[in-house]
This record gives structure tokens, C-alpha cells and sequence, in this order.
């Protein structure tokens, strides 16, 4: 839930990084022209490279101003690139994501494969953006990825969280948890 990104945000010490990530699957899927992607879309902010480890070659990810203002701007995974046949440098580019146009802002780092799947096959939108295009009464299930500042602490964070979480969503001793950490 929303909240949770901002109680934690708030009240969590040791943790920097914090972004929300969820999925997306629009109805028309990622394109440009004829060409085709089946990209992942992931929705989420400008906290997502240092969470996720993982950041732009080209351009940049989206930013606090994009997201608050549900800009349609994407950045590109190296496969979804070249699976739309965009050229090398494809910043300033549109493309169809669900139907709707995206203006090309970054392209992300390549990571190659892993178990035979690409590490590549994805496009990012803010987070706020997604949330726009799938209407007020559609929140989406979503994970928020963050970065726990002293590993030794990974344990002591986690368990903050949970209680955190626990009280928030007003579940009693003994009754299960309505999320993972």
C-alpha cells in the first residue's frame, strides 16, 4: 500500500533508497511502429537504480518532478531496445507503452542473462504514471525495494518493518501477516 512507502520512509531508521516497484500489463503492450516488445514494465521512482543496483547508460531515470507529475517519460532495458529496432542512442524517441506515447529518457546498463532469461527485457515508468494509466480504483500490488545501510543490521531492520507493518495494518497477535518483508 501507499501508506507503507511512507511509514516506512518515515519511520524506519537504517534504510535509505526506499522506492515502491510494481508491474504493469496495459493491453497493447510496449511498441514502437510494427515492432513489438515483451518487455517487462515496471513502475517505480529514481530510488530504483541505487535499490536495485542497477543503473542508466544513456539518459537518465526518471525523477521525482516526473513521477509527481505523471510525465510519460521510459526508460529502456538493452533487449527491449533493440526488439523495438530503436537506434543505438534512442533517447528523445517515442514509444506506445499500453497504447499510450512515452517519450525515451535513458537506456539502462546491460546485465546480459541469467538462467537463460535477459536481465534486459524491461522498460521503467513512474511509478505515479503507471498508477494514472490504471485508474483511481485499480492500486496495484506492489514491493518496496530499499537499502539497508549496515548489513549487520539486515535482521534489527527487518524486524522493525514487520512490527511496523503489523501495527499499521492492525492485525492482531497470533493472526498472520498480510505482507513479506
Amino acid at each position: 500500500r501507499p501508506a507503507d512507502l511512507e511509514l516506512m520512509k518515515h519511520r524506519i531508521a537504517g534504510i535509505s533508497n526506499v522506492t515502491p516497484t510494481t508491474g504493469l500489463n496495459l493491453p497493447g503492450g510496449v511498441r514502437s511502429g510494427d515492432n513489438t516488445s515483451g518487455a517487462q514494465v515496471i513502475a517505480t521512482t529514481g530510488w530504483f537504480q541505487f535499490a536495485n543496483q542497477s543503473y542508466p547508460r544513456l539518459g537518465r531515470l526518471g525523477t521525482d518532478s516526473d513521477n509527481d507529475s505523471r510525465r510519460r517519460v521510459v526508460v529502456l532495458g538493452e533487449k527491449a531496445r533493440a526488439d523495438l529496432k530503436l537506434p543505438a542512442d534512442p533517447l528523445g524517441t517515442f514509444i506506445q507503452v499500453g497504447g499510450q506515447w512515452f517519450k525515451v529518457v535513458g537506456l539502462m546498463e546491460e546485465r546480459g542473462e541469467m538462467f537463460g532469461q535477459s536481465m534486459d527485457n524491461y522498460v521503467v515508468i513512474p511509478f505515479e504514471t503507471r498508477r494514472a494509466l490504471s485508474g483511481p480504483n485499480n492500486e496495484p500490488d506492489m514491493s518496496i525495494l530499499l537499502t539497508v545501510d549496515n548489513i549487520d543490521a539486515v535482521h534489527d531492520v527487518t524486524t522493525r518493518i514487520t512490527a511496523l507493518l503489523r501495527r499499521a495494518h492492525k492485525i492482531g497477535p497470533g493472526d498472520p501477516d498480510d505482507f513479506q518483508v
